[in-house]
């Protein structure tokens, strides 16, 4: 097994098996996983960008994949994550499709060329079908870790590489 993500995103969370019916419910858990990473983050500033972005445009980037991304006031430093939700959710896709991966790129105000940049790179890694289809296939949480580089799977990366 092998890490996909070549263009050394850090990904500063990682989550699976995420319960979602709606595209609320996802706004909840990410902000869960903000909760965890730094209790500075502005969280309800944040949720208020993500639920008027997704009113005004598609996070959606085809097959199933969403990128919720913001630039805002609310996080002092860019912040990563990627959720696998255990069934998809509508967000309006233009292919129709329910999504199932969802990307969330956080940035400060002020990095407006740094945030395009990262949003062009996650939204290439996640554009990838083969990618795509390997994130889908990961057994839990700690081979989409190590899928995906994260540090956090250097713990548990000869015990899961064995295991794949």
């Amino acid at each position: 097994m092998h890490i996909l993500n070549t263009t050394q995103i850090h990904f500063d969370f990682i989550e699976d098996s995420i319960k979602a019916n709606t595209v609320e419910d996802i706004f909840q858990h990410v902000e869960a996983g903000l909760k965890n990473l730094d209790n500075k983050i502005r969280f309800r500033r944040i949720k208020k960008i993500l639920r008027l972005g997704h009113e005004e445009t598609s996070y959606t980037i085809g097959n199933g994949v969403a990128v919720l991304n913001a630039k805002t006031f609310g996080v002092n430093r860019k912040v990563i994550g990627f959720l696998r939700l255990s069934k998809p959710v509508d967000f309006k896709a233009d292919d129709g499709k329910q999504c199932d991966l969802i990307a969330v790129i956080l940035s400060p105000q002020n990095h407006g060329p740094l945030h395009l940049r990262r949003l062009s790179r996650v939204s290439r890694l996640l554009k990838d079908t083969k990618i795509v289809d390997k994130l889908r296939e990961a057994e839990d949480v700690d081979v989409l870790k190590i899928l995906l580089g994260s540090p956090d799977a250097a713990d548990n990366s000869k015990e899961v590489a064995k295991a794949a």
